[in-house]
């Protein structure tokens, strides 16, 4: 059964009344993701195709995140269902409340100057917020993946070490380009000994996942990839960020402040482990030519850092 045929049996279940409309985002590339208006409330239902057949699934640790979310009074959609029986669908799904508004990517160009900055003042104060957030160990939100961790720096080497091993395992990179990593987590190390309290990191702070309403930030969604861990990691993505908004950044960190020459090598080296990543779940997903993209962007990144050396 799809998740399409599924929906009139997912919102039996969960007592949503009856399915009036089903419609496709135009965004979104992991998770199988419908907006479904029922009788008073608009729903947002997202299928977990990529963990299908796995025990676990994100969803579980986003959703207790999102609850957590919710009783710090911090914008996010309220999360109606988790649900990992497979039994309407083969897939975990998560349904949440749909939040106004649309993505502040694709918004940006209709807003005036004075509006753009008002609303880059508003995400800078949120990402301040969001990594107010403190909790008591590194690591995944539900413990479902992995134990928690004592310390950041051990979380980074565990993540590092697996990316590096399944590139090895899949042929994705050479041994010379694994070692380059290896060193730089080593030069880096020292920096990721000094996070001492998890906070918060979405890990996918891009403004896809910022939603607005005119000049009003309405929410924060997609905190599947969610860790607590280091700030410094929801930086990792502000190269994509004056792509997407041109002009946001300054203002943004004006309401955030500057980070410090430690607080971006740290955010460097997250980014690092992102395109890692890439090289190997994209080969794994069939996108193979978005795999050898990876693969060059993630050489000139080890290049920039080894050219600042």
């Amino acid at each position: 059964m799809t998740p399409d045929d599924a929906l009139a049996a997912i919102f039996g279940r969960h007592r949503l009344g009856d399915v009036h409309h089903i419609s496709t985002p135009m965004r979104g590339s992991i998770n199988t993701v419908r907006f479904v208006a029922g009788h008073e409330r608009h729903y947002v239902v997202r299928f977990d195709l990529l963990e299908s057949a796995m025990p676990h699934t994100r969803f579980t640790g986003e959703a207790l995140l999102l609850e957590r979310l919710r009783r710090e009074k911090f914008p996010v959609p309220d999360v109606i269902a988790c649900d990992t029986s497979r039994a309407d669908v083969p897939y975990p799904y998560l349904i949440l409340s749909r939040l106004p508004g649309q993505s502040l990517s694709e918004g940006w160009h209709a807003l005036d100057a004075n509006a753009q900055h008002r609303i880059a003042q508003q995400a800078g104060e949120l990402l301040v917020r969001l990594h107010s957030i403190t909790h008591s160990h590194f690591g995944q939100p539900d413990g479902l993946y992995e134990a928690p961790f004592a310390r950041w720096c051990d979380f980074v080497q565990h993540r590092t070490d697996f990316f590096m091993q399944r590139a090895r395992e899949l042929h994705r990179l050479s041994e010379t380009m694994i070692a380059r990593i290896a060193a730089w987590h080593q030069h880096i190390h020292p920096l990721l000994e000094h996070v001492q309290q998890p906070r918060l990191a979405h890990r996918d702070f891009q403004f896809n996942n910022v939603l607005h309403v005119s000049d009003h930030i309405t929410g924060v969604i997609d905190f599947e990839w969610s860790v607590w861990g280091d700030a410094a990691w929801d930086f990792a993505n502000r190269y994509q960020w004056e792509a997407q908004c041109p002009g946001i950044a300054a203002p943004m960190l004006s309401a955030y402040g500057t980070p410090d020459a430690e607080f971006t090598a740290r955010a460097d080296f997250y980014r690092l482990l992102h395109v890692l990543d890439d090289v190997s779940w994209m080969w794994e997903d069939g996108n193979h030519d978005e795999s050898v993209a990876a693969a060059v962007t993630l050489q000139l990144i080890v290049e920039r850092y080894e050219h600042r050396l």
